[in-house]
């Protein structure tokens, strides 16, 4: 396992159903973001690649679809309170922000 594959929980449902209503409240919640979380729900195992993001959400690249991924988790994680990491390149990921 590397350090980007850690599985344990960082949120409860009910805390990450929280987290969402504040980021709802707080910044709105754009159809690209929802589109997003719905393709990452339907998705096989509840994994998919940025290709296939970008691809399902109509982004024009997958580094699109990384930064606005990003973005919406970092708003995810500081209603969390919760700090991905710390990783090895001492960045914090914020995509590493998901319930798992």
């Amino acid at each position: 396992m590397d350090e980007f594959s850690d599985p344990t929980p960082i949120a409860t449902p009910e805390q990450f159903e929280t987290a969402l209503l504040a980021v709802r409240d707080k910044w709105a919640i754009t159809p690209k973001q929802m589109a997003m979380l719905r393709a990452h729900d339907r998705a096989p195992d509840h994994t998919i690649s940025t290709v296939q993001l970008a691809q399902d959400v109509d982004f024009p690249s997958y580094s699109a679809a990384n930064l606005h991924y990003g973005t919406f988790a970092r708003r995810v994680a500081e209603a969390l309170r919760y700090r991905p990491g710390p990783f090895s390149d001492g960045n914090p990921h914020w995509w590493h922000t998901r319930l798992r």
